[in-house]
């Protein structure tokens, strides 16, 4: 479970991975990961969960 606060970053790392986040959302959320351990984790598991989603399909 996420701790962090700022759920429109949360809402966004989906985007992060598939590429769809303009220049200035991508900084955004880049500098936000930057400093925040629950949010980057939250993207490992997305990360991870796309990956073995990708090899069942």
């Amino acid at each position: 479970m996420n701790k962090c606060i700022d759920t429109e970053i949360q809402e966004m790392l989906p985007d992060l991975l598939h590429g769809s986040l303009d220049g200035h959302e991508r900084q955004r959320v880049a500098a936000h990961l930057a400093t925040c351990e629950s949010c980057r984790e939250d993207l490992d598991v997305i990360r991870t969960v796309n990956v073995r989603f990708r090899r069942t399909a």
